[in-house]
């Protein structure tokens, strides 16, 4: 599997970076169980149940309630004012872990969010042997669908370790990935699974890791797209413990997945020194640069034993910015661990761009779009209490609170804080200009396009709560307009439309537009020849 090329035309838009935010906490939740490890994941799975607001889903994977580490999943119902008790748990069998990691996918064909929940097991008893994934699947009501579940392959594999859905670019081939870092005595293993309701048991790849005791798996992530234009889906796989660059200097592959069996990495990076472990935490499949229409995602790896200026586990978050060469935010203080977690999400500051979010030891920093070398943190959320876990898990953003804030929100979570866990929601409450009224923000939904990349006609679904003026258009990259496919009332419930650019369009990428109540809201669309 090489690298492909492109080349493009681009509109180059400069939007300035942000140079402080006004992240305000709007709540905080609580664990109940003491010991439950509240907060040891979370994330903004989007719509489930087609309200137009996303829902947020929080794991404690040590709650006893079903028994001894069985550990439990809490999905929330994102609205005004955001709810205190979730509106669906779900719980785990003794010993597996459920909750230990949780990822968004579109798992089946009806386009709406689901929820991947990781069971990977542990060493304590009951001992579970493989580990497995549980799907929630949305829909309305929130709940009434059955789960599904996935076992692992490798007896002490610790299947679930780790997930990552395909939602930004949705593939038809591919719905998640799964890490399992101690299959085949800790080399280490990812598993790619094809959609379906509910998806076939049989793995699409098997990936492995090369050397006993790498972990490879034990951090994924959606790549979006690295290269200038989608051809299939992008992956980042961090290998923490591998030690071609020194012992545990880590390691960090880029997968190109084009093809079926397409299972050679395209970028290989180790670990610069012994204990670094490059590759801890990954994320990726967000914009940070100027070229707003410009398909070209950053992934960032984090190494928090890395000894940055020589500072003793101060940390580091690698950031690969456009393919070119990286540069790294450090550390500034002795076993800080910066880069224990890492997440790129769309903007919560204001920038525009996409923005990251870096964990390290009792806080994690907030750094606003464009990324670059020299970029200080736009804000620094500060634990509570020393040692609580805070900036563990740090969540995707997403428009769970949308009467509050025109801005999106995120979760932080601190899995020992108090005995019993807390999150943290995050945003920033200051107006954004040209949304009108959070009105819309709440019943207007776009659709991904389907297919995408697509060699023909793409079709795309507008939700929308009530009669309203709506306008749905494709552009090209240089902001011209080559197709309005609605412009005029629209409404209520839901409209398909149908873009078919065979004989009119050039191969390349292109903005897919609504626009309705105040809301402009976009997709990229890939069309091939």
């Amino acid at each position: 599997m090489g690298l492909r090329s492109c080349a493009a035309l681009l509109l180059v838009l400069w939007i300035p970076a942000t140079a402080s935010a006004a992240i305000t906490l709007l709540r905080t939740y609580d664990g109940t169980v003491f010991g439950d490890e509240f907060g040891y994941s979370c994330v903004v799975v989007g719509d489930m149940d087609g309200d137009g607001i996303a829902e947020f889903v929080i794991g404690a994977p040590a709650d006893d309630t079903g028994g001894e580490n069985a550990g439990r999943v809490f999905i929330y119902r994102g609205g005004h004012p955001l709810g205190d008790a979730p509106s669906w748990v779900i719980t785990g069998m003794p010993g597996e872990r459920l909750g230990h990691a949780l990822a968004a996918a579109l798992v089946d064909d009806d386009y709406v969010p689901d929820l991947v929940i990781g069971a990977p097991g542990g060493p304590k008893a009951p001992y579970t042997p493989a580990g497995r994934v549980v799907i929630a699947f949305g829909g309305t009501p929130l709940g009434a669908r059955p789960l599904a579940s996935l076992a692992g392959t490798s007896d002490g594999g610790r299947f679930g370790w780790s997930v990552s859905g395909f939602t930004r670019w949705p593939s038809p081939a591919l719905a998640f990935i799964v890490g399992a870092p101690e299959a085949n005595t800790g080399a280490g293993e990812v598993h790619g699974i094809a959609r379906g309701d509910p998806p076939a048991a049989a793995r699409v790849f098997v990936l492995h890791g090369e050397t006993s005791g790498e972990n490879l798996g034990y951090a994924i992530a959606d790549a979006g797209v690295t290269r200038g234009f989608p051809i299939g889906p992008e992956f980042v796989v961090g290998a923490p413990e591998a030690s071609v660059g020194g012992a545990s200097a880590g390691r960090l592959r880029l997968f190109l997945y084009d093809s079926p069996q397409d299972t050679v990495p395209d970028m290989v990076v180790n670990g610069s020194a012994a204990g670094a472990r490059l590759g801890h935490s990954v994320t990726g499949g967000e914009d940070t640069n100027p070229n707003f229409f410009e398909p070209t995602d950053e992934f960032v790896a984090g190494a928090p034993g890395a000894s940055s200026g020589g500072i003793a586990g101060a940390g580091a978050a690698e950031v690969f910015a456009d393919m070119s060469a990286p540069f790294s935010f450090n550390g500034a203080v002795p076993h800080a661990a910066l880069g224990s977690t890492v997440r790129l999400f769309e903007t919560v500051t204001g920038s525009v761009l996409a923005d990251l979010a870096v964990g390290e030891s009792g806080a994690v920093r907030v750094y606003a779009g464009q990324l670059s070398s020299s970029a200080s943190p736009a804000a620094t959320l500060l634990a509570d209490e020393a040692g609580d876990g805070f900036g563990h898990a740090i969540s995707n953003s997403g428009r769970i609170e949308p009467a509050f804030t025109t801005h999106l929100q995120f979760l932080v979570g601190a899995p020992y804080h108090a005995g019993t866990g807390r999150v943290y929601v995050y945003s920033d409450p200051s107006p954004v200009t040209g949304v009108d009224s959070p009105r819309g923000l709440a019943g207007v939904r776009f659709g991904p396009p389907v297919p995408n990349p697509s060699g023909g006609a793409v079709s795309f679904a507008v939700q929308l709560p009530q009669t309203m003026p709506a306008r749905v258009a494709v552009f090209d990259l240089a902001g011209r307009e080559v197709a309005r496919l609605h412009e005029g009332a629209l409404g209520p419930g839901r409209s398909a439309f149908k873009w078919d650019p065979r004989g009119g369009a050039a191969p390349g990428i292109y903005i897919a537009v609504l626009e309705a109540d105040g809301v402009r809201l976009t997709w990229r669309v890939a069309l091939l020849r």
